[in-house]
């Protein structure tokens, strides 16, 4: 995936403070811990892991569980941790609260934490490096209401525009701020009507997504929008088909369903240029893997502690050190402009 290079400058005074050339030392292994291991979305993070552990010399061990499960994750963690030979840990929670006791456990033993994409509030990590999530659904939310003219007529013919919202895992921090983000904006806008069941998940699950957005038209066959939180439907073959079974592609291959989502990624971005996608909000999986390696190894290294100066005084609720990384929109008119890369001839 095309790296986003700001993402780069939140650890500009890191670099400077710390030093940019890694210590000789023995190897060090930073585990890179994804909600799951085959989601598409957490390899390219795996990528960008893969990439810093050869600029700093370490091991990147990009390892989980198959699902998105919290209670799986816990025990893989806790096995992890049991089994040795690790330095730091690199975490996205699929849930808050229970990891907490386990990110305690790790520090306890020697091992520092941060976590990545979706944050552990209140517990002992180092730091979060991710989007602002909120923001990020505002920013969705935005995008979406674009997509609506003031003269727009519901499908249905009723008086309010009916849209449907999907997720990832009910208890995802990161994916609940980005629905709360959302909401703001259409609630405040007036015209806007959530269909019962939203959000809808999917448990970060390719075949899993594919099924709610089968069920969700056919149960709304006049359904107006559908907003989802993460990027999983987009992976399978069938969402063309899908929408074309149901009736939503129009004469000029497009489709007259509003489709906002996150993440442009080789499936994804091509479904926006033919307008099956009406638009996304682009965060840096790639960058979020070599920035957590990075930042493990100065900790780990060179026993680097984190200052407010170093995240630009940027805090998480309950004071943790924060690493923003920026966000930005892709839509038909900019997708082959800003990702060459999915498109050939």
């Amino acid at each position: 995936m095309r790296r986003l290079g700001l993402a780069r400058v939140a650890l500009a005074a890191v670099l400077a403070l710390a030093g940019a050339a890694p210590l000789a030392a023995q190897e060090l292994t930073v585990l890179l811990n994804p909600k799951s291991v085959d989601n598409p979305f957490f390899l390219d993070a795996r990528d960008g892991c893969q990439t810093g552990a050869k600029q700093f010399k370490v091991k990147c061990e990009f390892n989980g569980t198959t699902e998105s499960d919290i209670a799986k994750q816990v025990q893989f963690l806790e096995n992890r941790l049991s089994s040795g030979s690790l330095s730091c840990a690199a975490i996205l929670a699929n849930d808050g609260p229970p990891l907490v006791p386990v990110i305690e456990k790790y520090e306890a033993k020697g091992v520092p934490v941060i976590t990545w994409d979706s944050d552990v509030n209140g517990s002992k990590r180092r730091a979060f490096i991710g989007i602002d999530s909120k923001d990020a659904g505002r920013q969705a939310g935005q995008l979406f209401v674009k997509f609506f003219s003031p003269s727009y007529k519901p499908k249905g013919g009723g008086a309010k525009i009916q849209i449907a919202i999907g997720t990832g895992g009910l208890g995802a921090p990161n994916l609940n701020d980005r629905i709360a983000g959302f909401r703001e904006v259409i609630d405040k806008d007036g015209r806007f009507q959530v269909v019962a069941g939203s959000p809808f998940p999917d448990d970060d699950d390719v075949g899993k997504a594919i099924k709610v957005l089968q069920d969700v038209l056919a149960a709304n066959p006049k359904l107006d929008g559908f907003f989802i939180s993460n990027t999983l439907v987009y992976f399978s073959p069938a969402f063309a088909s899908t929408l074309k079974a149901a009736g939503r592609i129009k004469a000029d291959g497009s489709s007259d369903l509003v489709h906002v989502g996150f993440d442009p990624t080789s499936a994804s971005v091509p479904l926006v240029a033919k307008g099956l996608i009406s638009g996304l909000v682009a965060q840096p999986p790639v960058e979020y893997g070599r920035l957590s390696v990075e930042l493990c190894t100065k900790i780990v290294q060179k026993k680097l502690k984190i200052t407010p100066e170093m995240t630009q005084g940027a805090t998480r609720p309950d004071g943790a050190p924060w690493f923003k990384t920026p966000t930005f929109t892709v839509t038909k008119e900019n997708a082959r402009k800003r990702f060459p890369q999915y498109f050939k001839g």
